[in-house]
Parts: structure tokens; sequence; C-alpha cells
């Protein structure tokens, strides 16, 4: 039995550089896309506060819940959790 749960939520919109952006996406729990495809002025991360970068939307990634006996599996990206539920 596949449940999907989805929350409708607004993008967080945040200016990243490069090293913030790489944390974002390796945590593989956001889908990331660039607010501006043609901006060409870079402005203060809004992360870290150092270095310059673009504007991002970033969306959460679903969770998928799956059921299997009596055990219950929250993925999200490639992190794996079992939950143990009660007989």
């Amino acid at each position: 039995m596949k449940e999907n749960i989805s929350m409708k939520k607004d993008p967080m919109v945040m200016t990243l550089c490069g090293r913030c952006l790489s944390q974002f996406y390796f945590a593989n729990c956001y889908r990331i896309r660039r607010a501006d495809e043609y901006q060409c002025i870079k402005e203060d991360c809004t992360y870290c506060g150092c270095r310059k970068g673009y504007d991002y939307c970033i969306y959460p990634k679903r969770n998928r819940i799956m059921n299997s006996g009596h055990h219950q599996q929250i993925r999200g990206g490639r992190d794996i959790c079992c939950i143990r539920t009660a007989c």
C-alpha cells in the first residue's frame, strides 16, 4: 500500500553562493530552481553572508510512506528510516 503525502508550500527564495547551494543540493530533500535565469549581478548569500550568489527557489521534496508488515518506511531522497509500528 502506497500513500503519498503532499504539502503544497510556497518556495523559499534565497540568494545562495555555490558552496551553500551544494549543501542544499546534496541534502537531496529539496528541488532547486533558479529564480531568474537571466540574473547577471550576484548578491550576498543569505545563508552564509560571506560570498556572492544568485537567487534560487527552493521547494521541499515530497516524502513517500510505504507500509510493509509491521514496519513503516519513510523515504525522502537517499535517506530511509524504519519506524516500528504497533502490532
